[in-house]
């Protein structure tokens, strides 16, 4: 497994690439996918899952170039973005405030925010115990009735020979149910399953 650093570093060299969608890493075949596919794939759905609303107050944790971002600022009334990548941040170019900073270094105390995103981020997550952390932190952050949406998971066995972090849906429900906290854990949308197999964590603080 590369360590955070690492993954700094590997964003900071991908932020080249020209196709937002592409830099994102949505291919088929070794060929990104087309804005629209993924705007209803990926982002339409994350969306709905956030249920936002005019007076909200957002966080996204690793907002990368900002593909999310700008759909989620046109919507609410606050929205702040973080990553660890000062390149990918660089190419960011709406009105959200954005922060440079790895998961855990999250620059905010109290409940602020009223949802939270952080989607096709935790498999570059060291371990459990890592995220773990940052989930709790991230529910401090929240306020009630509040969402927080980890999106784009993977879960199952974790496979050989690969940088990213696969999470066991065991591992998830030991880490949500002592919170006391409704939560649920779906397969994404068909659609998005021709692209790949991952799933959506929602955490409602309610």
């Amino acid at each position: 497994m590369r360590t955070v650093e690492e993954w700094a570093e590997h964003w900071n060299s991908k932020a080249g690439i020209e196709n937002p969608v592409e830099l994102n890493g949505y291919c088929l075949d070794g060929v990104p996918i087309d804005l629209e596919l993924y705007r209803a794939a990926v982002v339409d759905p994350t969306l709905d899952l956030l249920e936002l609303e005019p007076h909200h107050h957002v966080l996204e944790v690793g907002c990368g170039s900002g593909l999310i971002l700008r759909e989620i600022e046109a919507r609410v009334e606050r929205t702040v973005g973080t990553d660890l990548s000062e390149a990918l941040l660089s190419r960011y170019d709406g009105a959200a405030e954005t922060i440079l900073c790895a998961a855990h270094e999250l620059p905010f105390e109290g409940a602020q925010f009223d949802r939270i995103l952080m989607s096709s981020v935790i498999h570059y997550f060291p371990n459990s115990g890592y995220l773990r952390d940052v989930v709790l932190k991230l529910l401090e952050l929240l306020r009630r009735p509040g969402i927080l949406v980890i999106a784009d998971a993977m879960l199952g066995e974790q496979p050989p020979d690969t940088p990213y972090r696969w999470f066991s849906r065991g591992e998830i429900v030991d880490m949500l149910e002592p919170l006391g906290l409704p939560f649920s854990i779906a397969a994404q949308s068909r659609l998005k399953q021709q692209i790949n197999l991952r799933y959506d964590i929602v955490v409602h603080k309610d």
